[in-house]
């Protein structure tokens, strides 16, 4: 412990000597700073980013190879259901903190900041139909969706696919 205080006395030392030597001989203009700042735009500025809410509401998966139809269409009676009180105007957050099965429902379904680089073509559409004004949850291609529990599940994949087209 005494050793790694030094250490940083040390290297605290080093970094005011370098700013008050080193420093002191600097004189960078006004013209100069925004000359600098002109060609070098990228070091000032992030690349674009998203952050969302997501509601998922889980498929349950039948059994390997099997199809539980009624399970499907539970699953997508609820999504029905949130969808409608989402278009109604109920606080989003809410909901997904209501009815989601998504890790996300304990901060009211945020998810992200996603670069845009990160982002699937759909999302950025809806990012895109966002900056030009129009309400997500009008869409039915929007952001809740329903996913399987077991990725094998041809019927679950399935579904996830349909869901996210019928999604809030």
């Amino acid at each position: 412990m005494d050793d790694l205080r030094k250490q940083l006395e040390r290297q605290m030392l080093i970094e005011q000597v370098q700013r008050q030597e080193v420093g002191s001989k600097l004189t960078i203009t006004e013209e100069e700073a925004r000359q600098y700042y002109a060609q070098h735009p990228e070091e000032f500025t992030d690349s674009a980013s998203v952050t969302l809410r997501e509601i998922f509401i889980e498929v349950p998966a039948a059994r390997p190879g099997g199809v539980n139809v009624a399970r499907d269409d539970e699953a997508q009676k609820k999504i029905d259901d949130v969808r409608a009180r989402a278009l109604k105007g109920e606080d989003f957050a809410k909901l997904a903190a209501e009815v989601s099965t998504s890790p996300s429902k304990a901060n009211g379904g945020l998810i992200g900041p996603f670069s845009h680089d990160d982002m699937s073509p759909q999302l950025l559409a809806l990012d895109r139909e966002d900056e030009a004004g129009r309400h997500h949850a009008a869409d039915p291609h929007a952001a809740a969706a329903t996913r399987s529990s077991s990725s094998k599940s041809v019927e679950g994949r399935r579904r996830c696919s349909r869901s996210t087209r019928s999604a809030i």
